[in-house]
């Protein structure tokens, strides 16, 4: 019955025509846009498509594009960013420019139903430069508004997903065993602050807020139950808006214990949560308004820098390519969670083909290491990476915001109390 589920799912989604966006009629040019003296922008417009109305008179029509040009050019911390409406001047200028030898990968990233671009290669053309991610934006012949760079944490991310999907033991396997005892200081992506939904109208989002301080256990266990507590008192003091956040925590690995601190920071977070949408035919579903749902939703939305499935998890409703292939209402959960399995499932294999952000120990290192006395466990496993609080202290009413950290507002965007 799963099996038969999970292919007639695939069919449905591949029947369902994602075609809005980018295609394959895009070019891409590189210069100085604004005038820096490097040649560190990049122009990407459709080529002109044109058709012929025939009749007395043979008319050429120009049919205007999905995404309309726009120019990505570099500051000085190395981000993209999108410079649209472009004068006369500032096209003709940019249409001299060398074509750059950028690939350009075309794929549903964010999953709106709208077509995206993966321009790869960028360093080929720009030195040191990662390649980038162009959200289409979902009204059409509008420029895009945002840009995603691929840097080693995002490629580290869906490496380890995919991995783990591989292999649902990925991270107990791969994880290295610490021989002496050590601290670890490290982020998670878990519960931040809550508050009742009557202080956040009043006052605000939670995520105007400062992040907490460190949070200290014992071990991770301890950390963890930390985070467990404090969901549990935000529940029962009445505080349902739930912020989630890359909280900095800092915690002890005993001599044997596993050291989980080198993966991402959400990948393990992700995961679970993905566990937890697991339905009975082993297939995930977003159930819109869903805490483990809505989660999922905000990890990927931190990693992709935009809004993912066009906001209808959150807030209901359906994807337009959704209604134009009239999707079972009835299965959309289960629907929509094998079209994030295959997003998820493409992405990492367009964004971590090449270099990566780790590698195995060369043989070289493994010898000089056995040289030099060094025994290394699961030396064939081993990577090599390029890059507190016991109680909580919440008030039992719900008139103030809480944190992790037991802090809370005694007045509307006062400062927070440590």
């Amino acid at each position: 019955m799963k099996s038969t589920v999970f292919v007639f799912l695939i069919a449905l989604m591949n029947s369902v025509v994602w075609g809005a966006g980018f295609d394959e009629n895009y070019e891409v040019r590189y210069g100085d846009f604004d005038s820096d003296g490097l040649q560190d922008d990049l122009y990407v417009r459709q080529k002109p498509k044109i058709v012929i109305l025939h009749g007395e008179i043979a008319t050429p029509i120009v049919i205007p594009p999905d995404v309309d040009e726009f120019v990505l050019t570099q500051d000085a911390n190395g981000d993209m960013n999108v410079q649209s409406s472009l004068s006369s001047s500032q096209r003709s200028m940019a249409l001299q420019w060398p074509e750059a030898s950028i690939e350009i990968v075309l794929s549903d990233f964010n999953i709106d139903g709208v077509i995206d671009i993966l321009l790869k290669g960028v360093g080929n053309v720009i030195t040191g430069a990662f390649d980038q991610i162009v959200f289409a934006s979902s009204q059409p012949n509008a420029p895009p508004m945002v840009v995603t760079t691929v840097d080693d944490d995002f490629r580290q991310f869906y490496e380890e997903i995919n991995s783990w999907m591989a292999n649902p033991n990925y991270f107990e396997d791969n994880a290295p065993t610490i021989t002496q005892p050590v601290t670890i200081n490290d982020t998670l992506y878990r519960p931040e602050y809550c508050a009742s939904s009557a202080w956040v109208s009043e006052n605000g989002p939670l995520d105007n807020l400062a992040s907490v301080s460190t949070v200290v256990g014992d071990t991770l266990e301890d950390v963890e139950n930390t985070f467990s507590a404090f969901l549990a008192a935000c529940s029962s003091t009445g505080r349902d808006v739930i912020h989630y956040d890359f909280v900095s925590v800092e915690y002890q690995i005993p001599s044997g214990g596993k050291d989980y601190s080198v993966f991402h920071p959400s990948s393990m977070v992700f995961t679970d949560l993905l566990n937890n949408i697991l339905n009975v035919e082993g297939i995930w579903e977003l159930i819109v308004g869903s805490v483990d749902a809505t989660i999922v939703i905000d990890v990927l939305e931190e990693i992709l820098g935009t809004e993912v499935f066009g906001g209808v998890i959150k807030s209901g409703g359906i994807l337009d390519a959704e209604a134009d292939e009239e999707v079972n209402l009835d299965t959309i959960a289960e629907f929509r969670g094998v079209v994030l399995s295959v997003a998820l499932e493409e992405t990492s294999e367009h964004v971590t083909t090449g270099t990566g952000d780790w590698r195995l120990l060369t043989a070289g290192e493994k010898l000089l290491a056995k040289q030099n006395g060094i025994t290394i466990n699961n030396v064939d496993k081993v990577r090599v990476y390029n890059r507190g609080i016991r109680a909580i202290g919440i008030p039992a009413t719900s008139n103030d915001v809480a944190s992790i950290k037991g802090a809370y507002l005694y007045r509307p965007r006062s400062q927070l109390i440590f």
